[in-house]
């Protein structure tokens, strides 16, 4: 028994340290490239839009099928069995009623028949597969569309992480700084070269940049779940991104170019063929209200009583047969549903009309916004680069200049400080200038080189 507990010990201690090597987060080193590529299989959106995609060609099929005849056909077996029934007459003979029960009687029989209808004319169904045809091809460029957001998310969070893991590496440079300060002037203060004060004041300022660490090393971790979650991913996975080369040159691409050839993003385009779509619906609603159909139906049916003989698949067409062809128009007259119908689809056409209006107008402005934060970012980085420089030959000289007694700890704290804040300051502004890159790549529905080429 105490061996049967014990192997039942070590069978759960063996599964349970499986089911935490399996919950263990993944290490993943992954390029900007591949993570472009694994956002474009797993991306939900994307995912989500392949669907919506197939239901649009479906609904062209469906279209396409008004103009297809139906046809159906059945086969019938019956039997009918009638009881007895009484019967009463009078006996002349006699004189006196007589009662009778007769014999019952057994009937039956077979059926075959078909029916065909298809319509000959409906102009509502032409406009109906027009419409189908469009709202294909909105979703057609709504899925490029989708694809081009999840390439901008996984930019963005691509390089959002590498920043955040920048800003990291400056705090620790920073805390490591600090950390020698409060050495110095530790050692200045038990030597007598400097008082308690600077002690406390060189503490205080290395806890403060301890809690900034503990804030950054938590900001790379969210940063790190985010890039994972955005790439389908479970956000425990631990993504280690490939340090990319970051250029900051101006983009020679004006507000005109990049407007007309954002015009040409699937978006866009997408939300045109919605509006074109709902015209075509607002067609085949007034359609329905005034241009009369024809539709055409036949049938054909076969009957054989059980007294009859079967003779063959001949007897379909040499007896006991039917047909009728039939030629219907319907001419509308007055449909209050059909004329409410039309009015709603009219409110819905141009509400599709203000969206697209309104689309571009938005467009508009978000590229111009675009460019002008380029350009803004651009500037910035090129005086984050020459603040860097300064502040570094700054703070060197404070430090010198403590060192030989002709300047003042706080003088060298705050060189130390402004210091690190510009460092800080040009890690965010060179990333934010590519994120921004990213931004206008979605917006013009194309990288950016391509754009240029153009």
């Amino acid at each position: 028994m105490k061996k049967l507990i014990g192997w039942s010990t070590t069978l759960t201690l063996l599964l349970v340290g499986f089911a935490h090597g399996q919950e263990a987060p993944k290490d993943l080193t992954l390029s900007l490239e591949d993570c472009v590529k694994i956002a474009l299989e797993k991306s939900n959106s994307v995912v989500q839009g392949k669907l919506l995609r197939d239901l649009q060609d479906v609904g062209v099929d469906q279209a396409k099928a008004a103009f297809l005849p139906t046809l159906s056909s059945g086969w019938g077996n019956s039997n009918t069995i009638n009881g007895p029934r009484n019967a009463s007459f009078l006996d002349e003979s006699t004189g006196t009623i007589v009662q009778s029960v007769g014999e019952s009687t057994v009937s039956g029989g077979q059926s075959v028949n078909a029916n065909l209808n298809m319509s000959l004319f409906n102009a509502s169904d032409f406009a109906n597969l027009a419409a189908a045809r469009k709202n294909y091809r909105a979703q057609e460029l709504d899925l490029t569309a989708r694809e081009h957001t999840a390439v901008f998310l996984a930019k963005r969070d691509y390089y959002s992480l590498l920043q955040t893991m920048s800003l990291l590496e400056v705090q620790r440079e920073q805390v490591h700084v600090s950390e020698e300060s409060l050495r110095r002037a530790e050692t200045l203060n038990e030597i007598g070269s400097s008082p308690i004060s600077q002690v406390f004041s060189a503490k205080a300022v290395l806890e403060s940049e301890r809690a900034t660490l503990i804030l950054r090393e938590n900001a790379v971790e969210i940063a790190r779940s985010q890039l994972s979650f955005t790439l389908g991913m479970t956000p425990d996975t631990r993504i280690i991104p490939i340090e990319v080369e970051i250029s900051v040159d101006p983009v020679p691409l004006s507000y005109t170019k990049a407007y007309e050839i954002a015009t040409r993003r699937p978006a866009l385009v997408s939300d045109r063929y919605q509006m074109l779509g709902a015209k075509d619906n607002l067609r085949a609603q007034r359609y329905r209200q005034y241009v009369p159909s024809v539709r055409l139906s036949g049938s054909y049916g076969w009957n054989l009583s059980d007294g009859e003989d079967f003779a063959g698949f001949e007897d379909l067409f040499l007896r006991n047969y039917r047909y009728t062809v039939s030629v219907n128009v319907s001419v509308p007259i007055l449909n209050m549903g059909t004329t409410t119908g039309v009015k709603r689809q009219k409110i819905q056409y141009l509400q599709q009309l203000e969206t697209y209006e309104q689309a571009k107008r938005d467009l508009g402005l978000d590229v111009r916004s675009t460019l002008l934060r380029l350009e803004q970012l651009r500037r910035t980085v090129d005086a984050n680069e020459a603040s860097v420089v300064a502040q570094e030959q700054d703070f060197r000289l404070q430090d010198e200049a403590y060192n030989f007694g002709a300047g003042t700890f706080l003088d060298r704290q705050q060189a130390q400080l402004r210091l690190f804040n510009a460092r800080s300051a040009l890690v965010r502004a060179r990333y934010d200038y590519q994120i921004q890159i990213a931004t206008l790549e979605q917006l013009i529905g194309m990288p950016l080189a391509e754009a240029l080429a153009q």
